[in-house]
């Protein structure tokens, strides 16, 4: 099973833990991108999960420009903000909505669908852990579960 069919599933289950659809779905759109131009770029791989993640998250079908148009701002916003700083408010704020793992588990499968975790994919991804309180080993054993389910 790809990154894709199981990333729908994972970004609802996300959003569905926050009491404000609004608060979730920026959370959501900007985990996907922040891990997503982990490494400076998206590639097309990449932006089909982030379709994918908005398009859940939003409960619609989203045009293409529109989805280029959320990425850029989410982009902006995390530049500006400055990528750590805005992975470890992420973490934060999955912690105070009881959704660390929802928020991990997407943010794994995003990474996941383009050319498999990167370095800088997985600094990023510990670095919400890291501020919601997740130890290394259960972040790992997220990881290889979601690669085993890639794999069945």
């Amino acid at each position: 099973m790809n990154s894709n069919a199981l990333l729908q599933p994972a970004v609802e289950a996300l959003c569905n833990r926050f009491q404000s659809s609004e608060a979730g779905v920026a959370a959501a759109i900007d985990l996907a991108v922040l891990v997503a131009a982990a490494d400076g770029r998206i590639d097309p791989a990449e932006m089909a999960a982030l379709s994918t993640s908005l398009e859940a998250a939003t409960k619609t079908h989203l045009a293409p420009t529109f989805v280029r148009h959320l990425v850029l701002a989410s982009r902006q916003q995390i530049d500006a903000a400055g990528a750590s700083t805005r992975a470890r408010l992420l973490g934060e704020t999955f912690a105070a909505q009881g959704c660390v793992d929802e928020g991990l588990r997407v943010g794994l499968l995003v990474a996941m669908a383009s050319d498999g975790l990167s370095p800088v994919e997985r600094e990023k991804i510990e670095l919400v852990a890291q501020a919601a309180g997740v130890s290394p080993e259960r972040l790992d054993t997220l990881c290889r579960q979601l690669e085993a389910t890639q794999d069945a």
